[in-house]
């Protein structure tokens, strides 16, 4: 939390924090829906996570997937740049290089899920 003094000075406001969404384990803005998104999975009984991404939500998942001990399974466009991957591989996830674009990407994700629950 960061404290903006000076906007709440403006909106007469004494103490008005913002949360920086890129100050956490990921550097992802995508942290908060994933967390809710793998505590769901964990009640509902899942074990390995799936994504479609060219690079934060990638990171988020992985990250979160293995805080959660699950297995995780990062889908991308085989052109991503790999700086963009880095986020997610120090979180060990499967890195999964798909040809085509990011729509591609999400099909073959969507088909799966179907496939294999």
């Amino acid at each position: 939390m960061i404290k903006a003094s000076n906007l709440g000075e403006k909106l007469g406001l004494n103490n008005l924090y913002i949360y920086n969404d890129y100050l956490n384990p990921s550097y992802s803005f995508k942290n908060r829906p994933v967390a809710v998104a793998i505590t769901k999975a964990v009640e509902f009984g899942f074990d390995i996570i799936a994504c479609a991404s060219t690079g934060n939500l990638a990171a988020s998942v992985a990250a979160y997937a293995a805080m959660a001990g699950l297995k995780s399974y990062v889908f991308v466009p085989q052109n991503t740049e790999r700086g963009k991957l880095i986020g997610a591989a120090v979180y060990n996830p499967i890195i999964i290089n798909v040809e085509g674009n990011y729509d591609d990407v999400n099909i073959l994700c969507s088909k799966l899920s179907k496939q294999y629950n």
